[in-house]
């Protein structure tokens, strides 16, 4: 059953028995914004017509954020892109990207996922947060340490919104950032904090093994 086929967060609540709330988790770290990179979103917002299709709202603007904040963690943790994702016939899709632990054998062999970041199509979050949190519980399944938690993102590429899902409980941050590509330096210090956690776990892992 392909993750798109949870309409919301409800449909994967009531499949799952995950209990839903909110929580303000997200503690934004301070980043600094290279002038390149504002440069490069200004073009893209200038002269790239990234509205006409899902498509190029993924790579014209979530991508680069995402691959902006993911860049200092790049040791440690591997950005994956539209990699197919299974985790049994009733969890399987291709989520837009993810973030996994990078693998000791290299770039190319894929880690469970502990990030899903999935786009907001025609804007619509509740239908996003469904594919999202259906994601996030199959890289839970997938991850053999007990108790991991499973960060998740679904964005427009000008408005994000952030969740958790840790055991049985899924929270989301109220606080979406709308029109984020104004005011950079709170998200990408929002994104820097969600992949920092994923560090940390990672780290708390390893150093439990």
């Amino acid at each position: 059953m392909p993750f798109s086929s949870f309409t919301s967060m409800a449909d994967v609540a009531r499949a799952y028995q995950i209990t839903l709330g909110n929580e303000e988790f997200v503690r934004p770290r301070p980043v600094t914004v290279s002038p390149f990179f504002r440069e490069h979103l200004e073009f893209v917002l200038t002269h790239v017509p990234f509205r006409i299709s899902e498509t190029a709202v993924c790579e014209n603007l979530i991508y680069p954020i995402l691959l902006e904040a993911w860049k200092p963690f790049a040791n440690v943790i591997q950005l994956w892109c539209h990699a197919p994702l299974t985790c049994d016939a009733q969890l399987t899709g291709i989520p837009d990207y993810f973030l996994a632990r990078r693998s000791p054998l290299g770039k190319d062999i894929m880690e469970p996922p502990i990030l899903m970041v999935i786009e907001a199509k025609k804007d619509d979050f509740e239908w996003g947060w469904g594919q999202c949190l259906a994601a996030m519980v199959a890289a839970q399944k997938l991850n053999v340490s007990p108790g991991v938690a499973v960060h998740g993102i679904v964005a427009t590429g000008t408005s994000w919104e952030f969740g958790k899902l840790t055991g049985s409980s899924f929270v989301t941050d109220m606080r979406s950032i709308g029109a984020g590509l104004y005011n950079l330096e709170y998200l990408l210090g929002c994104l820097s904090f969600m992949v920092e956690q994923c560090r940390q776990q990672l780290a708390s892992y390893a150093g439990a093994a």
